[in-house]
């Protein structure tokens, strides 16, 4: 791999703000993993929350969630489907009242779901910090399933 000597560039070419990164890469039928636990991006998940609508059939996946959850709190028929491989409480109420899906599943087994193709993804939101001086960022202390 060639080792970029001036990152800097690269990454502020990428930088948008959450609402465009949504309205970029977020497409009708697209099934989102959101990280989990601690690093659960409610920033992202807030912009998602406005954008929601818009949209109909993503399937979102997740573990623990420990915050804001705008797609168990919002999914309903046609617009979004939530499965969780952990019930917590916004998700407890969402599987509950049918809005969600609880897929029982070994914590260590989920990266496969996703490496060997049960469970496609086709968009990740998670949490990332700022670039270091090498441009290398961390997942911070929510690496779990990510």
């Amino acid at each position: 791999m060639k080792y970029l000597t001036n990152w800097q560039i690269s990454y502020q070419k990428r930088v948008v703000d959450a609402s465009e990164a949504l309205n970029v890469y977020l497409a009708n039928g697209d099934r989102i993993f959101i990280g989990t636990g601690c690093g659960e991006p409610q920033h992202l998940l807030r912009e998602l929350r406005a954008v929601l609508p818009e949209y109909q059939e993503l399937e979102f996946v997740q573990g623990l969630s420990l915050g804001l959850n705008p797609v168990a709190e919002q999914c309903y028929e046609r617009r979004c489907r939530l499965r969780s491989f952990f019930v917590s409480g916004e998700t407890r109420e969402a599987i509950q009242e049918g809005r969600a899906d609880y897929a029982p599943v070994y914590q260590s087994r989920i990266p496969d779901l996703f490496k060997k193709g049960f469970v496609p993804i086709d968009l990740a939101l998670i949490q990332v910090s700022p670039p270091d001086q090498h441009g290398f960022c961390s997942l911070g202390v929510s690496v779990d399933i990510v």
